[in-house]
């Protein structure tokens, strides 16, 4: 079965914003993670994990002190993944993680909106 997560991290500490556009220190981050897996339980499981240990572009994890503070799993077909995800993700018909968008860091202004 396949499933589609959005996982959203509330960080432990704040990352200092390293960009002069942005006021807000990042208080979290929301990453969009495809899983292949038998069911909902294990699939919250393997999406859990990779959001608090994301891959950067390089392969290596980053990890990060926080908590998943939100997480909304859906099961969908893996033909309901856009086309250019279906011919890159090498491993969707194997069990595991076979997707994870880049992280998506929002500041405590942000969050309020939200």
């Amino acid at each position: 079965m396949h499933f589609k997560a959005q996982m959203t991290v509330i960080l432990h500490e704040p990352l200092r914003s390293l960009s002069p556009d942005e006021m807000d220190d990042a208080i979290g981050y929301v990453i969009v993670i495809g899983v292949n897996a038998p069911d909902l339980a294990a699939a919250a499981r393997y999406a859990h994990d990779v959001a608090l240990r994301p891959r950067k572009g390089d392969g290596s994890f980053r990890t990060f002190e926080g908590v998943v503070d939100d997480a909304q799993i859906q099961r969908i077909e893996k033909t309901d993944w856009e086309p250019v995800i279906q011919q890159n993700a090498k491993r969707i018909d194997q069990e595991g993680v076979y997707y994870s968008t880049g992280l998506i860091f929002f500041g405590a202004a942000d969050d309020e909106v939200g």
